[in-house]
């Protein structure tokens, strides 16, 4: 039986009041209306694909579009959400007489799909939309015989006569109503038979955030009033003010149709405080990344994670943390609250891992000044590529990722090189007769002792890993730097094909060596060998360590520590749950340990790392536990002491995405230069940070907790 704990967000009548306000937003409702084809394409390509079973979607898409990996897993939970809720109240009810009404509810199959399968023996199904929209719905029904034939008596109405009403049936009715006007809506219910003391599921999908707030929170209060034993169920956004949001918010602004709730109801527990004050009994809420981690079996995550090839984590972890399920109870509903949603498995909670946030100290990051042409600029807006600082002088030199070209967003094979100090930027083209490096993601880029650099692994599709590691020697041709390529052959064994892995220089008994470290190879897991690269003979080992098994692992960071120490923080583990542990690595004894920290360190992954002074700083990642995003923690090596610092970006209106990025510390500015960063934002777009950024003068804080 699906439960829902207490642990999840839960208000009573006791609960916590929030500030009434009324937003005069004006709702375009042609726009609105178009979210809903948008949203039904992408439902058809996740059924068509097989992560969700329903043969009625296509008859409401004039062509089924197989839309990216991303959007699928997006809709996937969206969709296998919703239908657990359905499912569980019908397991509840569903032995004696109940409605479900779906508010919003576009081109949505549910009734169709539901009683193909005998689902909805004894319930009454209610669909309400834009009097527009079900017009082109009961359209599409009608040329349909195998929706027609679900329809047991159907008629069907003009609603020229202002019924309301466009098609009525014994089980189904599809009515045209606007949402904002609650007279002609409860008006209509009552002529259609609408009972109001009848259990009742009321469903809002991605619907009410779209209208103004003022008659949203007036609609909750109606139905909390009108439905003797309901159940209000609304999936929608939150966390309006960290960068994925705002990249969010803006796209729905630019589709004139603005989320408006999300200003006023900016996380799961002012939603259920929401429902409270419009006079609902009870409310509880879970975000997607809970859903999907801790009420989704094991062996359907690991189906769904078979479907297609997937390498964006990061925005699909974000993505899921920004939208949520918030239901409220009322009358007989309220009783079976517990049985109606799912219970989450006991977990380290957010407070055991955060900070009393206005004890941390707070961090300015600035733009670095670019003198430079906007076409150097452009350079660097990229995310997932490699750059590193090139020893006894000011310039970085970067490599490949995904970002701008020619004015269009792809993957890049550029190499090109910035000065920290004088701010240009220059791309530097291969010598004649030097293979190009070519494109490539998620690679590694290491400074060698020669003054040469170690480029090793990386990816163009998750499909096709980059097989051949190079030696990149830099020239000067014409008196303009450039680059030559050198295939490096590393013997009778060698490490596989990845990305996403680490490698890290060391020194050990005065000889010169990369450590290669984890990653993600074509069979999709994670990967737990270790390899250690003579660079003087150009040969590969694998180092077994002792002290038991190291979790495979990638997308985490490697940062060497004295001589022959490689601590290594985060990154995502064998089923694809973000990782907190610290694990330093002695390669010199082969020997590993597990390190705690006071406080413990938070669940984190495609961040930077640097150590200075025995402090590792950890800049950035993902962290899908928290609401809010990781700025700067700061690590003592001896006494495992952490600090957070929040970081405060001076140009709130240019996001920034702190993965996928790549940093470099700068001595005398006592902090760290950030370059590049973002990702494929969901549906929204892709972002990509506007410039490199500094963040100075963070080594006077220090972890001494």
């Amino acid at each position: 039986m699906i439960r829902f704990l207490d642990e999840l967000v839960a208000v009573n009548m006791e609960g916590k009041q929030i500030h009434h306000g009324v937003t005069c937003t004006i709702q375009n409702d042609v726009a609105v209306q178009g979210t809903n084809d948008s949203s039904i394409v992408s439902k058809c390509s996740v059924a068509s694909l097989g992560y969700f079973k329903d043969t009625y979607l296509h008859h409401f898409v004039s062509k089924t579009t197989r839309r990216a990996p991303l959007i699928n897993r997006g809709y996937y939970i969206r969709a296998r959400a919703i239908d657990d809720v359905l499912k569980a109240f019908l397991k509840i009810f569903g032995d004696s007489t109940n409605q479900i009404i779906s508010l919003g509810a576009g081109f949505d199959s549910t009734y169709f799909r539901l009683q193909a399968n005998g689902s909805l023996d004894n319930t009454v199904f209610y669909e309400v939309d834009f009097p527009q929209l079900v017009k082109r719905k009961a359209a599409l029904i009608r040329k349909k015989i195998e929706l027609t034939e679900l329809l047991l008596n159907p008629i069907y109405h003009s609603l020229l006569d202002s019924s309301g009403v466009c098609i009525s049936s014994e089980k189904y009715h599809l009515l045209g109503v606007d949402l904002k006007h609650l007279d002609t809506l409860e008006r209509v219910f009552k002529d259609i038979g609408v009972d109001s003391v009848l259990p009742t599921l009321l469903l809002s999908e991605c619907v009410i955030t779209y209208i103004d707030t003022h008659s949203s929170d007036a609609l909750i209060k109606w139905a909390g009033g009108y439905f003797t034993h309901g159940q209000f169920v609304s999936y929608e956004q939150v966390l309006p003010d960290d960068p994925f949001g705002i990249v969010m918010q803006k796209h729905f602004k630019k589709l004139n149709s603005p989320l408006n709730a999300i200003q006023k109801y900016t996380n799961k527990q002012k939603h259920c405080a929401r429902f409270i004050q419009q006079g609902w009994d009870t409310s509880c809420a879970i975000n997607m990344y809970e859903y999907y981690t801790q009420i989704i079996s094991k062996g359907e995550r690991i189906r769904v994670e078979q479907i297609e090839l997937f390498d964006e984590f990061e925005e699909w972890h974000l993505k899921c943390i920004h939208y949520i399920l918030v239901a409220a109870f009322n009358g007989r509903c309220g009783e079976y609250r517990r049985n109606l949603f799912p219970e989450l498995p006991l977990a380290p909670s957010v407070a055991e891992h955060s900070f009393v946030s206005d004890i941390n100290p707070t961090v300015l990051v600035k733009p670095h000044p670019l003198q430079s042409t906007l076409e150097a600029t452009t350079l660097l807006r990229l995310f997932s590529h490699a750059s590193v600082l090139i020893p006894d002088t000011s310039n970085i030199m970067i490599s490949g990722g995904f970002g701008d070209s020619a004015g269009c967003h792809r993957r890049l094979d550029k190499v090109h090189m910035i000065n920290h100090h004088l701010g240009n930027v220059i791309e530097l083209h291969a010598t004649q007769g030097s293979e190009k490096l070519g494109p490539r993601l998620h690679h590694t880029m290491t400074a060698l002792n020669s003054g040469q650099f170690l480029i090793f692994g990386g990816r163009t599709s998750p499909s096709k890993p980059c097989t051949i590691p190079y030696i990149l020697t830099l020239q000067n041709t014409h008196h303009l730097p450039s680059y030559q390529l050198q295939t490096v052959q590393g013997g009778e064994v060698s490490p596989s094909p990845r990305w996403r892995h680490t490698a890290t220089p060391l020194t050990l008994a005065g000889r010169e060596f990369v450590l290669v470290y984890g990653g993600r190879g074509v069979e999709g897991h994670p990967l737990g060998d270790t390899w250690l690269l003579d660079v003087e003979k150009i040969s590969w080992q694998r180092i077994h360590f002792e002290g038991g098994f190291i979790d495979a692992r990638h997308s985490h960071s490697a940062t060497p520590w004295g001589n022959s120490y490689v601590v290594v923080t985060g990154g995502i583990g064998c089923d694809t749950t973000p990782l907190h542990s610290i694990v330093i690595l002695n390669v010199e004894t082969k020997s590993h340990t597990i390190q705690e920290t006071i406080p413990s360190l938070k669940p984190r992954y495609s961040h930077t790392a640097h150590i200075v002074e025995d402090q590792l700083y950890l800049l950035g990642g993902v962290q899908p536990i928290t609401d809010t995003p990781p700025s700067l923690t700061i690590i003592h090596l001896i006494t495992w002491t952490l600090l957070e610092i929040r970081l405060e970006v001076s140009s709130p209106e240019c996001p920034l995405m702190l993965h996928n990025h790549t940093s470099h510390w700068l001595p005398e500015r006592e902090g760290v230069l950030v370059i590049g960063g973002g990702g494929n934002c969901f549906s929204f777009g892709t972002h990509l940070n506007q410039t490199p950024v500094v963040i100075e003068g963070i080594l006077q804080y220090k972890s001494t907790r």
